[in-house]
């Protein structure tokens, strides 16, 4: 199953698809290694996160490193959004209606 992994991922890259990937900050680090050893596919976590750069080709993206560690230094983003921020929540407008007013359709 991991050729397939790779190599859809590697289509990915090259078309320019959206999609679910890791991200990482480096001054959030505490090099604690807790993330290399969480790691089922055995990847030197840590490294990757002091080079700021996720993308490995035997990356499963099982989030292990993203659940273990304990200053938030790596996250799972979606792909295009602005690496150094997770994207906005959308925002709500309360509207305030007159009294007896109908509620709004929608």
């Amino acid at each position: 199953m991991a050729p397939f992994l790779v190599l859809g991922r590697k289509v990915r890259n090259a078309a320019g698809s959206p999609a679910l990937e890791l991200r990482a900050d480096r001054a959030a680090c505490v090099a604690c290694g807790l993330c290399t050893k969480a790691c089922p596919m055995s990847l030197d976590v840590r490294g990757m996160v002091q080079s700021e750069h996720m993308e490995d080709p035997e990356c499963i993206l099982c989030a292990s490193c993203v659940d273990i560690y304990p200053k938030g230094a790596i996250r799972l983003a979606w792909g295009g959004e602005a690496p150094d921020r997770d994207p906005e929540p959308p925002k709500r407008i309360l509207v305030r209606r007159r009294r007896g007013a109908p509620p709004p359709s929608r």
